[in-house]
């Protein structure tokens, strides 16, 4: 039988809302907001919110990639992996290797829902990844080994074959392996 989750104000001990403080609360005025579209104000939130995290594509230095970008950069490195591998992740044709190399660089913006897709799917893996192995190269090895729930296949191999369908697959495997 599990236990009851403590309530917060019971375990920090604190005073628990009143009656009366209820009482006196104003209801929302709302000739207080501001008379901008919401769009504006999400789009003016988002810059000052990247401006200081300084990432994403309204960041205050345009030379640095945005903070998925980053991602993508550092899994590389774990992954032992280069630009043309990068292309193939992405889905994109070796011809647009020079593009990796300028979104990496954070000269360009990666562009493209495909692209973006397979990006937040290869950081999903990763994290996924770091967490059961907890040794890049112990993790490494097991993505160059042939996997016998993939029917004998490379997890690495079937990732760099660019198709979406295998990145899922190998995605799925990764989630149902660690528990994700």
């Amino acid at each position: 039988m599990r236990t009851p989750m403590p309530v917060p104000h019971q375990e920090l001990d604190l005073p628990t809302p009143s009656e009366s403080w209820l009482k006196n609360t104003r209801p929302f005025d709302i000739s207080l907001a501001k008379t901008e579209p919401v769009e504006t104000r999400v789009r003016d939130f988002s810059r000052s919110i990247s401006g200081i995290l300084g990432h994403s594509r309204y960041s205050r230095n345009p030379r640095r990639p945005a903070g998925p970008v980053q991602l993508l950069d550092r899994i590389l490195k774990t992954w032992q992996l280069g630009q043309l591998e990068a292309t193939a992740l992405l889905g994109l044709e070796p011809s647009d290797e020079g593009y990796v190399a300028d979104v990496l660089a954070g000269r360009k913006h990666l562009k493209g829902r495909d692209a973006n897709d397979r990006l937040g799917y290869l950081i999903l893996m990763r994290m996924a990844l770091s967490e059961w192995f907890r040794n890049e190269s112990v993790e490494n090895e097991w993505l160059r080994e042939p996997q016998e729930v993939l029917d004998g296949k490379v997890p690495m191999d079937l990732l760099l074959e660019g198709s979406m369908e295998n990145l899922l697959v190998v995605k799925e495997y990764i989630d149902a392996a660690t528990g994700w």
